[in-house]
């Protein structure tokens, strides 16, 4: 309960310290991040978070080099320390060769600090070439090819992913080519030969794609782009902003095309955090084009290819030179939603002014369409999760795994499922696959095709929709600032004992997130696919939940794979559904479920279904929400029985039914006349105005939060009972099947009129409900 007191100082001359003084007692965070009102108080929570976080950065002066660049030259990740007790020296190895030392460059720092290596490196953009290679950066006598293992410059990205690197770079111990005193040894001595065959990579598979070589286009192809940009927008003075933008795809694109890439045009790199992209059906009005709304259409909910986002570090869009991401009118889009995050609108050497912001996206397209497209298939999704599913404090290496049994995509949902869907959106708890298709809702519903394809007869054999295997092109991994390591291992049906890396990552920052190339990786149905998150919260002293915020944590990883481009002509379904139903989901059962623990300091996380299996976990978590693959259902299984409690908004409801945390579930009054009463309790707006109050919308998430602290709330059981049952339960909870109410206790009923006969226009009328998980999954991709 003692006050935190956090100083640290800023000048002109020192950009990357910052200067401020927080005085805040704990007990006040507590409590103050237990309110349920409440965007505005959490967004003040947020700012001290993220105050603090930055603190401990500038007061211990931390230093990181970017992971992934280690992948980008031979053997970049295996340089060994001349010492372990070299600073910034990570299991034996250097992981920082472009810096002065082996922790890399200094966080926020401008310009930053390089070796000679690093300097050269950058000079070349940060691509193995030939010059790069045979240069001695160090000045030792020997080129940097010849300390990395690379004497004839015959190293590749493709090779590297393919598992194809010659066996004398495999077998080479490098030396750092930026330290002239860390050299090879005595005995070393040059090949003979670059025509050896020790010296030669492996063939490449012919009609095999990897995105290692970079996206761009191909020679002879019909090139065009577009630019997506906002209007002048002032940013925020808050710490965390959370905005949409709408575009409309230009009329003179044609009726589909294939994305090469994109570029983020980024006006405010102080402030934008990133982007996430989905894709809208219809086109907007044209007053709403690329101005910040909050109202996005329920349509927005197309996925654009395969990573659908952008932060620092990624290419938008990054797809082999085979391969391409459809958007258009025949594809199913006509306009793009972009959700951005910006920080530090209120940073001190802002003095109080805002920010404008004019960023955008620039995107390269073709109208040839290439011969192949990309998906995602995910693996682990936990954006949110139940309150039991968090990250220990003061553990090292905390873990969240979970196995991905691979099967089609082109199967029914299970009876359950369409139960809860059928709750959702038809008030009929007893829909299942057959009865549906009985209704005809195949015949114009493409929602109703996605979960029940066998059902509406796009399962047939001999379809693409039902492959034998799948190529993947890429792995991509997502957490936040805890996280610290991620590992994707393939253990093949016919072998079950192998254990096949997958570009794992043993050095993993959330300030370097990029997709890591795969090439000539084969999966089949039947495959297991195991993902791991490990964590390190040796700096935390509580609990950390997995949720949205960036203090919070997350749990990402999904693997691209890449498939014939279908004819976009027309047919049984959709182009969009026809490429997401070729792509593969994880089985969602019991072996399905996600588990955590915590591995030794020397454990090899790549073993954790050998070492730290699912039956040794005394509590798992399924997964299987709705359609959506490796989302947590917000339960938990002990000793195989599903465990309900008292504590959450959806536990105490009949039925199946699970919280939607971004669901609105009320709006309080901060300040005023009316302060602290509720819309639920009859409050509204009006009032709270004109008593000078500030009328502030809460979500279902933070309502959860605020019914989990009940008793430090001082809730009575009576009190938290009835708010339960007739506050937030009824708008909350997915599946309960109950009747239209006053969603917001002003009068206005949330009901729409519609002919029970006219199963179209229910479905349309829920078809936000069908998709929210798909969207908050959007929404929190960073």
């Amino acid at each position: 309960l003692s006050p935190l007191f956090v100083c640290a100082c800023w000048s002109p001359v020192s950009p990357s310290s910052l200067v401020f003084c927080v005085v805040l007692s704990a007990a006040e965070v507590r409590q103050k991040s237990q309110q349920p009102s409440q965007k505005q108080r959490m967004k003040s929570i947020t700012s001290v978070a993220v105050l603090l976080l930055a603190a401990v950065v500038v007061l211990v002066d931390v230093t990181t080099a970017l992971p992934s660049f280690g992948s980008k030259i031979p053997n970049g990740e295996r340089v060994p320390c001349q010492d372990d007790t070299d600073e910034g020296c990570l299991s034996g190895y250097c992981r920082g060769l472009g810096h002065p030392t082996c922790s890399g460059g200094i966080s926020g720092q401008t310009p930053q600090l390089l070796s000679p290596f690093g300097q050269d490196w950058k000079d070349a953009e940060f691509e193995w070439t030939t010059d790069l290679c045979m240069a001695d950066s160090d000045g030792d006598g020997y080129t940097n090819g010849e300390e990395l293992g690379d004497p004839c410059c015959l190293w590749t990205m493709e090779q590297d992913a393919g598992g194809r690197v010659s066996s004398y770079t495999t077998d080479f111990v490098p030396s750092h080519p930026g330290d002239s005193t860390h050299v090879l040894p005595d005995d070393y001595e040059r090949p003979k030969s670059c025509d050896a065959e020790e010296m030669r990579p492996g063939e490449s598979p012919d009609d095999v794609a990897t995105m290692a070589g970079g996206a761009g286009y191909n020679e002879g192809e019909t090139r065009g782009s577009f630019d997506m940009v906002m209007e002048p927008y002032p940013i925020p003075r808050e710490t965390t902003t959370y905005v949409d933008f709408l575009f409309n795809l230009p009329d003179d694109i044609g009726d589909v095309v294939h994305i090469v890439y994109g570029e983020a045009l980024v006006s405010q790199p102080k402030h934008l955090h990133h982007f996430v992209v989905s894709g809208c059906t219809s086109r907007v009005d044209d007053d709403k084009v690329g101005r910040p709304t909050d109202d996005v259409p329920d349509d927005c909910n197309v996925p654009v290819g395969g990573f659908s986002g952008w932060a620092p570090g990624v290419t938008m869009w990054e797809a082999p030179r085979n391969a391409g991401v459809p958007i258009g009118k025949k594809f199913g889009i006509q306009a793009i939603s972009v959700n951005v995050h910006y920080t530090d609108g209120d940073a001190p050497f802002l003095n109080g002014e805002q920010a404008i912001a004019t960023d955008g996206i620039r995107v390269h397209y073709t109208p040839d369409l290439r011969p192949k497209t990309i998906v995602n298939s995910p693996l682990i999704q936990v954006g949110f999760g139940p309150p039991d599913m968090v990250v220990e404090p003061n553990k090292k290496r905390s873990f969240i795994t979970r196995t991905c049994t691979v099967e089609s995509r082109c199967q029914d949902q299970t009876d359950d499922t369409m139960n809860i869907i059928g709750s959702a959106i038809l008030s009929n708890p007893d829909l299942t696959c057959a009865s549906g298709a009985a209704m005809m809702l195949c015949s114009f519903s493409d929602l109703f095709q996605l979960a029940c394809p066998a059902s509406c007869g796009l399962c047939e054999e001999g379809t693409p929709r039902s492959p034998d295997e799948y190529d993947a092109f890429s792995v991509f991994y997502h957490a936040h600032l805890l996280g610290k390591e991620m590992y994707t291992t393939l253990i093949p049906q016919d072998d079950p004992g192998a254990r096949i890396d997958l570009r794992s990552r043993d050095v993993w920052t959330y300030e370097d997130q990029t997709p890591y190339p795969l090439e000539g990786v084969v999966i089949r149905p039947g495959d297991k696919i195991q993902t791991t998150c490990v964590f390190d919260s040796t700096d935390r002293s509580e609990s950390t939940r997995f949720d949205l915020a960036t203090y919070d944590e997350m749990c990402l990883n999904t693997v691209g794979i890449i498939m014939d481009t279908p004819d976009m002509e027309g047919g049984d379904t959709t182009a969009a559904n026809e490429i997401y139903l070729r792509g593969f989901r994880c089985s969602t059962g019991e072996e399905g479920d996600i588990w955590l623990g915590e591995f030794g300091l020397d454990e090899d996380p790549r073993l954790v279904i050998d070492s730290h299996p699912l039956k040794d976990a005394q509590c798992s978590f399924p997964t299987g929400l709705w359609i959506y693959d490796g989302v947590p259902s917000m339960q938990k299984r002990c000793d195989g029985e599903i465990v309900k409690t008292d504590d959450g908004i959806c536990d105490q409801t009949p039925g199946p039914s699970f919280l939607n945390p971004t669901a609105v579930a009320g709006h309080t009054c901060q300040g005023g006349l009316f302060g602290d009463k509720d819309s639920n309790d009859g409050t509204t707006e009006l009032q709270c105005t004109s008593g000078g109050g500030k009328w502030i919308e809460y979500d279902c998430g933070e309502a959860q939060q605020y019914l989990l602290q009940a008793s430090v709330n001082g809730l009575a059981l009576e009190e938290k009972q009835f708010i339960l049952e007739y506050w937030w339960a009824p708008k909350c909870c997915v599946g309960l099947g109950v009747d239209d109410k006053d969603v917001d206790g002003d009068g206005a009923s949330s009901s729409t009129d519609s002919d029970d006969s006219s199963s179209a226009s229910i479905l349309s009328h829920g078809s936000a409900l069908l998709f929210a998980a798909m969207l908050m999954m959007n929404l929190v991709a960073f």
